[in-house]
C-alpha cells in the first residue's frame, strides 16, 4: 500500500505534537508536517505532494475553512479536527474525508486513514464534489446556519449532492443503509444508518422523524391514515410510512407546525 503524506494545521502546539505522536506509529503514514499558521501551510501544500491535510476549524487569523478553500486545486484530501462540535452538523459529508471532535485518538485517526484509502481510487473523479463539499461547509460556517440546505450522501461508488428541499423522505432499508426518495422520483442509497441523518437534520424545520425507520419532509405529507391500531403517513408519491405509536401525539404536533 502506498504510504500517506500528512500536513497537520493547528494553532495549539500540544495538539500538533499529540497528533504527530499518534500518526508516527502508523505504518501507512510516511511523514507528518505540522503548521500553526494557515498561510504557511497553504504554501507548503501547493508546492509539495500532500495526500491528507488535517485542519483545525477555528484559528487566529485565517482558519481551517479558509485553508480548505485555498487548496481546492490540489489533490489533497481534507480532514477537520476541531474542538467545536456545533459545526459537525453542517460539516457532515461537507468535507472531503471526515470531521473529528478533539481529542484525537489512535482509533479515530486509524478510521480516518482507512476512509482515505477507500476514497483514494475515486479522488480524481470526485474532485469537483470535494470542492462543493468544502464550499458548503464554509458557507454554513460563515452564515451560522443551524441546519444544512443540502446533504452529501456517500456510497461505495460516488458522492451524491441532494438539495434537502427535494428530499421527500429518508428510510432505513436494513444494515448500514438508507434510501433517499426525491421529488423527481429517483431513489438514492446512502451507506449510513438513519440515526446519522436524524442527527444532521435535528432542528431542521421541515424534517420530522416519525419512526425509527423513517424521516419525512413534512412539506410532502399528504394524509394521516388510520387502520385499527396502525397509523401511517401518506406521502406525495403515494408511499405509506408507519408512524411510531410511542410518540404519536408528539409527531402530530411536529407535522402541524
Amino acid at each position: 500500500m502506498e504510504k500517506i503524506t500528512v500536513v497537520h494545521v493547528d494553532d495549539d502546539p500540544k495538539q500538533l505534537e499529540a497528533v504527530k505522536a499518534i500518526l508516527k506509529d502508523m505504518p501507512a503514514v510516511s511523514s507528518v508536517t505540522g503548521f500553526n499558521n494557515a498561510k504557511e501551510a497553504r504554501d507548503y501544500i501547493l508546492e509539495n505532494e500532500v495526500d491528507l491535510a488535517i485542519l483545525d476549524v477555528e484559528m487566529p487569523g485565517n482558519n481551517g475553512l479558509w485553508l480548505a478553500d485555498q487548496i481546492k486545486g490540489s489533490d489533497t484530501a481534507i480532514l477537520f479536527l476541531t474542538s467545536y462540535p456545533q459545526y459537525s452538523l453542517q460539516a457532515f459529508e461537507a468535507c472531503a474525508l471526515h470531521y473529528i471532535i478533539k481529542p484525537a485518538t489512535p482509533e479515530l485517526m486509524m478510521e480516518a486513514l482507512e476512509r482515505f484509502n477507500r476514497m483514494r481510487p475515486y479522488s480524481t473523479a470526485n474532485s469537483g464534489i470535494q470542492q462543493e463539499q468544502v464550499n458548503e461547509l464554509l458557507n454554513n460556517y460563515l452564515s451560522k446556519l443551524t441546519y444544512p440546505k443540502r446533504i452529501f450522501i456517500n456510497n461505495v461508488h460516488r458522492t451524491k449532492v441532494l438539495n434537502l428541499d427535494d428530499v421527500m423522505y429518508i428510510s432505513s432499508v436494513g444494515g448500514p443503509y438508507c434510501i433517499f426518495k426525491c421529488t423527481d422520483g429517483n431513489k438514492y442509497t446512502a451507506s449510513k444508518i438513519l440515526k446519522v441523518y436524524a442527527k444532521i437534520l435535528e432542528g431542521h424545520p421541515d424534517f420530522v422523524r416519525i419512526h425509527r425507520a423513517h424521516i419525512v419532509n413534512k412539506k410532502f405529507a399528504k394524509a394521516i391514515l388510520r387502520n385499527k391500531h396502525a397509523i401511517n403517513l401518506e406521502m406525495a408519491d403515494g408511499e405509506e410510512l408507519e408512524i411510531s405509536p410511542q410518540k404519536r401525539e408528539e409527531i402530530y404536533q411536529m407535522l402541524l407546525l
